[in-house]
């Protein structure tokens, strides 16, 4: 501990032998300080504060639909544009600092200037305070708070005019890219339509919604095995006649009058089954032209040529003991008709396995087919949704130009106007003043340490001891004379009296700028 204090004492020795370079730099530092703080001109602040209303009645009578969001957003990108070049070229204009410059190097520079000293900050959604300071050394005290109020009434006229016409332009400008798009998307969904209608021209039948081939070939093969039964049964019905007209006879053996007249020949009870048969058929439906009946027709032709040319007592054309069994004819009617529906249902089987074999080759393209009317389909809906929503935001947009002509969507109001301001902002010469005074304290210590330390002597012998690393045997006390001793306490009286004043002035400088602050007033 005895070191520290030790070499403590000896610091403080070794400054205070060089005292005279320390006051001498606090002197200089203080001085030339408290000059250029002196020198610093005056920097004068006007300011305003603008409330903005987003609740306006547009935004009531439209409903919410994202006007308050929208309008803030709106705002907000008015605040960062509004120290935009273009913008402080007009205020430059419209205070007429264009007219101090000469080069265009000067006017980069005072727009430079202008934009650091705009401020624009947000107190909440709906507050804004804009603000300039002004402190150029070209104008006076009063030129510069006047100027500075004029700049921030500029700002905020430019701030209400980028609201009015930039909503009407981006209204005007969404409107014609509404437009736009809509043709665009019109184009679009006519040549989608031609696609699909091309396609489904050249895949008809294969569509989704005209026929679903499992259900079609499901109900061809029902309706196959169906009319296979309907074969096998007429079938064994032919089967079953064929065998019964082997056991009946074609004529009775006994002879059967009627008014006492044979019944007929045998040609004609032939030519009256005949035409019973074609009867038959033309009541079901069949034309004239149906192979069976133009086949009975000839057979009925043929048997009428021969009952004309067949003498009366031809033995065959009258058998003279018999006549034309009804049991025979009615089983040979019957043939003819089971085999005649026989054929007809052949003709149906084959025409349901055709169908079923067009339905299967079908079944195959099916897929790709839906498949591409899946995707026509899907392109098309994607364009039409687009050019519905499309035609919903300019029916929208129309109807908020409409009403935005006739309301205000955001309305402004100043709080606080900006006025001319009667002191100064800055610079704070009460701090500057303190603080030079400080660094005149630092810098005369820091110099008296400095030259202390290049000296070559020493202040004790310990000091002398470590230094040599050799035994000291003693010291001399210096012995002075009255002479010697007047000098160095009026040394000391000089220096006492030399560092006091130097807070003797700053003492009657900060009085001084405190007086010029209580009486400086710009009407």
């Amino acid at each position: 501990m005895n070191a520290y204090i030790e070499q403590l004492t000896t610091v403080l020795y070794g400054v205070w032998r060089k005292r005279w370079y320390g006051l001498v730099a606090m002197w200089l530092i203080c001085v030339l300080g408290w000059i250029v703080v002196a020198l610093i001109p005056d920097k004068y602040e006007s300011s305003a504060r603008i409330y903005v209303d987003t609740n306006s009645v547009l935004g009531q009578v439209m409903g919410d639909r994202g006007m308050s969001s929208t309008a803030l957003r709106q705002v907000f990108a008015m605040r960062r544009t509004l120290v935009s070049r273009p913008n402080l070229e007009k205020v430059v204009r419209r205070v007429d600092l264009d007219l101090t410059t000469e080069t265009d190097a000067e006017m980069e520079k005072l727009i430079t200037e202008l934009s650091k000293n705009i401020r624009i900050r947000s107190e909440g959604d709906d507050l804004f305070w804009i603000s300039y300071v002004s402190g150029s050394t070209d104008f006076s005290d009063r030129e510069n708070a006047e100027l500075a109020k004029r700049i921030v009434q500029n700002l905020i006229a430019i701030f209400f005019d980028s609201d009015v016409m930039e909503g009407r332009d981006d209204i005007a400008n969404v409107q014609r890219f509404l437009e736009d798009q809509i043709k665009d998307y019109e184009r679009q969904l006519a040549q989608a339509e031609r696609r699909r209608a091309e396609f489904k021209r050249e895949n008809l039948g294969l569509l989704p919604g005209d026929r679903n081939f499992l259900s079609r070939i499901e109900r061809n093969q029902q309706e196959l095995s169906k009319t296979e039964d309907q074969l096998n049964e007429l079938s064994l019905k032919v089967q079953e006649l064929e065998r019964q007209k082997q056991t009946v006879s074609p004529v009775m053996t006994s002879t059967g009058l009627v008014g006492g007249s044979p019944i007929g020949s045998v040609q004609a009870q032939q030519l009256q089954a005949l035409q019973a048969q074609v009867e038959d058929l033309l009541a079901r439906g069949y034309t004239d032209k149906y192979p069976d009946v133009v086949t009975l027709n000839r057979r009925i032709e043929d048997l009428k040529e021969k009952l004309k040319s067949t003498p009366a007592d031809d033995p065959d054309a009258n058998i003279g003991q018999g006549q034309a069994n009804p049991v025979f004819t009615d089983i040979q009617l019957q043939l003819v008709r089971t085999r005649t529906q026989i054929a007809s249902l052949n003709g149906r089987r084959e025409k349901l396995l055709a169908e079923i074999s067009d339905l299967k080759d079908a079944a195959k393209d099916a897929p790709l087919v839906e498949a591409e009317m899946a995707n026509l389909d899907r392109d098309y809906n994607i364009l039409q949704s687009k050019y519905n929503e499309l035609i919903v935001n300019r029916e929208e947009a129309k109807q908020y130009r409409e009403i935005n002509s006739k309301a205000d969507k955001v309305k402004f109001r100043i709080i606080d106007p900006p006025e001319v301001p009667l002191t100064p902002v800055a610079p704070d010469r009460q701090l500057l003043l303190t603080m030079v005074l400080g660094a005149g304290l630092a810098a005369g210590l820091g110099i008296s340490f400095i030259f202390s330390q290049l000296q070559s002597s020493f202040a004790t012998m310990e000091q002398l001891r470590q230094t040599f690393a050799m035994p000291v045997l003693g010291s001399v006390t210096s012995v002075l004379s009255d002479q010697q001793r007047s000098q160095r306490k009026l040394e000391v009286w000089a220096f006492g009296v030399l560092f006091f004043a130097v807070f003797l002035t700053y003492g009657a400088v900060m009085l001084w700028e405190l007086t010029q602050q209580l009486g400086s007033n710009i009407a």
